[in-house]
């Protein structure tokens, strides 16, 4: 034998077998996705609409001839005659003439309204609801045995605040004492919120008389500082808790509403018009009630404006935050008499922190005849009333 065999018979039939085995899964794998791809085809030609033969456009050759079918327009006369007359062709002719071309009614430019068959109280404008005003809810109780006010903050409604979102959020403090301030949880997206957060003070029983509770709500922004929105001042004597109590004290709920807390500070400005020498002295002398605690110093910037054109502007040093500050400083424009009515002086506050990247305005007001700010026009007509007379006057921040 030229070829030898070194494999044995047991080990050749198993081979053989599994090599079948093999072909046939093989086969039965193709032929089933033949089937299934011929099945999807039939049902998608079953989902998808044949257009019929009949709907198939055929060209036209140049023997056949095309007809044309011009639409008519039936015109109804207002008395149906027979007979043509006068009357009737021109009220045919008339109401034809409101068709176009096409057999659209054409729109009539000349119709009149009278004004009496109009019902004015269709048109009446509805009249706007007025703002409800914020409020904030809360239950008082006093322990008598352990000596400690709980104050249960329940929920605030009709928060407004001049953004897009309100996230607001609560401050409670016991007066006059300003520790401990106690905050509730940020409410995400609401302004009516719902709290329902107790706060524990200690209150000895001979100082409830002189006790305030003071509630401030805040909106809380991640980008800037927080923003407030308004603020409760509730003396515990108006909920009959005094220093004659004898025994636990509970009310019921407590509305009340919240004022708005802008912190106006206020600046005395004082005018002065010699008409010798046609000089003009605005002297910038004191700032008091600037509330915010994150401000240490300040400074003051005073622009001329001629004609609302700005002319040119100065700053004064910077002082320190105190319960009124002192600047004492002077500035002095040399303008004829007249054109003191020409005159805008813009006196504008701002404040320095750390925490504070640029500088933080704290407040803004006017002089002069033209001004936007009432008391600035006040001012400025007593100093022209009294020329050579110095005129000094308090002004809140706008």
């Amino acid at each position: 034998m030229l070829f030898k065999s070194y494999a044995s018979p047991e080990i050749l039939v198993p081979v053989v077998v599994l090599s079948v085995i093999i072909m046939c899964f093989i086969i039965f794998y193709i032929w089933r996705r033949i089937r299934l791809n011929g099945h999807k085809k039939s049902q998608l030609e079953a989902l998808t609409s044949k257009p019929s033969t009949s709907h198939m456009y055929t060209g036209v050759k140049a023997s056949h001839t095309i007809e044309f079918i011009v639409p008519t327009v039936t015109l109804k006369c207002s008395e149906p005659s027979f007979s043509v007359t006068e009357e009737s062709d021109s009220d045919c002719l008339q109401l034809a003439n409101n068709y176009d071309h096409n057999g659209m009614r054409k729109r009539n430019s000349r119709i009149q309204i009278n004004e009496n068959e109009i019902s004015k109280s269709l048109y009446e404008e509805v009249p706007q609801l007025p703002q409800q005003s914020p409020e904030i809810s809360f239950v008082l109780h006093y322990s008598f045995v352990r000596q400690q006010l709980l104050v249960t903050l329940l929920s605030a409604k009709n928060l407004y605040l001049k953004r897009s979102h309100l996230n607001p959020f609560a401050k409670v403090v016991l007066l006059p004492e300003k520790n401990p301030k106690l905050l509730t949880k940020v409410k995400k997206n609401t302004t009516n919120p719902v709290f329902n957060e107790l706060f524990i003070f200690q209150a000895q029983r001979n100082t409830l008389d002189d006790r305030v509770l003071k509630i401030t709500v805040y909106s809380s922004d991640s980008f800037s500082r927080k923003n407030v929105i308004g603020r409760v001042v509730f003396p515990l004597k108006t909920a009959d808790i005094d220093s004659n109590i004898s025994r636990d004290v509970m009310t019921e709920d407590i509305t009340c509403l919240l004022r708005e807390s802008k912190p106006f500070g206020e600046l005395l400005l004082s005018l002065n018009y010699e008409t010798n020498s046609s000089t003009l002295t605005l002297g910038a002398l004191k700032v008091r009630h600037i509330f915010d605690k994150e401000i240490q110093t300040i400074y003051m910037k005073v622009v001329l404006f001629v004609k609302r054109k700005r002319i040119k502007s100065r700053k004064t040093s910077l002082h320190r935050v105190e319960t009124e500050i002192n600047f004492d400083d002077m500035f002095h424009v040399n303008v004829a008499k007249e054109t003191l009515n020409d005159l805008i002086i813009s006196i504008s506050v701002y404040g320095k922190s750390n925490t504070y990247v640029n500088k933080h305005i704290l407040g803004r007001t006017h002089v002069g005849q033209l001004c936007p700010s009432a008391q600035g026009i006040q001012h400025w007509t007593e100093m022209c009333l009294h020329y050579n007379e110095t005129i000094s006057q308090w002004h809140i921040f706008s």
